[in-house]
């Protein structure tokens, strides 16, 4: 089956200098670390890899993890069914394409193992392939009946800034599109925020956790992080907090890659962290705890510097970022901690308390969605309209469209969210900070 291998420290473009026993690389751009994918053969598939490149070089996309998925997924397909990506009969069906959409995507959202609108994004990215196959020359169609798919134009309801001015807007997309159902993402269906029964068993059995989880943890619930910013956490953004009143119960900080968090699309946004979760992150930053494995992450970027191939590549690169960024969070080891890791911590603690409460069962993502649904009823029961609560809550979450950020109004209205406010959940975690007190 097709597998995905990272290419690291890849460099386009560069002008090669032939010298008697080296050859040197001068200019080029710095795409550092690049997906590429293989067929079942172990053979490097040229075309989708160039895309990928193009991606990177051309478009200057900072993530295009989704794409890569897509493709991977796509070819994985090709090989299983052994069809070819290039050829296409007259008959719509018969056409690899719209195979892969029903056979694979449309089958895997009926049985309920992909989500409507990722089944939609990766038909998407297939058809950008194609797109750009095309427009390169790398497949040439001689026949309307050879398309891989047509090409359509739909109007749709304009709900940007400027909506009033042009109510309407014609969006370029395919036949081959998977509709989303509107119980699905981006609506409310998609939310699942802790009840304040499952708030009180989080709270209760996180100190029972190493420090460094209990944070993570409580960045995400009480601040809106998703799981890689919270493991990329800085000190140097903890520098940066400044009071978002004059009470001072609250306080906003700048996040981004101007300070080594890893934010969605390195997005630089502010976010917002209670009074006494920030003491708790300051007072564990000066720790002992964690200044023992600072100083083994010292000796870890040392030792890349003097061997740089002994250890895996991930870890020698997020080290290298530590180098710029001091991390927050350290594992015992001295490496920078990974998502995945976390991910996997979270697991088993979530494992642990299905056993007590066999309905809790969230994903760590949910903790992000149980923060926005908090904080928006709480905004929305003090003097802000709905449209100030929304601005509010869109910039601390970080998205770029309303319609995401809108889902969670339609979801307080019609939920038992509406008898709870955002100080319990305050009040709830952070009691778990309180019982651990100043063991840090």
């Amino acid at each position: 089956m097709a597998r995905i291998l990272q290419s690291t420290n890849v460099t386009h473009g560069s002008t090669a200098e032939i010298k008697a026993d080296s050859i040197d690389y001068h200019g080029g751009i710095e795409v550092g670390s690049l997906p590429t994918l293989y067929d079942k053969d172990g053979h490097f598939v040229e075309l989708v890899n160039l895309w990928f490149l193009d991606l990177k070089t051309v478009k200057r996309l900072e993530d295009i993890n989704s794409s890569v998925r897509a493709l991977h997924r796509y070819w994985s397909f090709l090989e299983r069914e052994d069809i070819q990506w290039n050829k296409f009969p007259p008959i719509n069906r018969l056409k690899p394409t719209y195979r892969f959409r029903t056979n694979d995507l449309l089958s895997a959202t009926n049985e309920g193992k992909l989500a409507c609108s990722t089944a939609n994004t990766y038909m998407r990215h297939v058809v950008q392939f194609y797109i750009w196959s095309i427009e390169n020359h790398h497949l040439v169609i001689n026949d309307e009946k050879e398309a891989p798919f047509t090409l359509e134009f739909v109007t749709r309801k304009s709900n940007d800034m400027l909506a009033h001015l042009r109510p309407k807007m014609s969006v370029q997309t395919s036949n081959l599109r998977i509709r989303v159902p509107k119980y699905a993402s981006p609506d409310i269906q998609s939310l699942t925020p802790l009840t304040k029964e499952h708030l009180l068993l989080l709270s209760s059995c996180l100190n029972c956790q190493s420090k460094e989880f209990m944070l993570m943890t409580l960045l995400a619930c009480q601040c809106g992080l998703r799981l890689r910013e919270a493991c990329s956490f800085t000190v140097d953004a903890l520098s940066l907090a400044r009071h978002a009143s004059e009470l001072k119960s609250r306080y906003h900080i700048t996040i981004g890659p101007q300070n080594g968090v890893e934010t969605k699309f390195r997005k630089k946004r502010t976010i917002e962290v209670s009074g006494e979760l920030l003491n708790a992150l300051r007072r564990y930053a000066l720790s002992e705890r964690r200044l023992k494995r600072l100083s083994k992450l010292q000796a870890n970027l040392a030792a890349d510097v003097a061997a740089p191939h002994n250890r895996p590549e991930k870890l020698i690169k997020s080290c290298k970022k530590a180098s710029r960024f001091e991390p927050l969070f350290i594992s015992q080891q001295g490496n920078c901690i990974q998502p995945e890791v976390l991910n996997a911590r979270w697991v088993a603690f979530r494992n642990k308390l299905s056993k007590k409460e066999p309905s809790f069962r969230y994903r760590f993502h949910d903790l992000r969605s149980t923060y926005a649904t908090y904080r928006l009823q709480d905004l929305l029961e003090s003097s802000l309209t709905e449209g100030e609560a929304l601005d509010c809550l869109m910039g601390w979450m970080g998205h770029s469209n309303e319609r995401t950020t809108f889902k969670y109004i339609r979801y307080v209205r019609k939920s038992e969210m509406q008898k709870l406010a955002f100080s319990l959940l305050d009040t709830v975690m952070d009691n778990a900070i309180r019982e651990n007190g100043d063991d840090y």
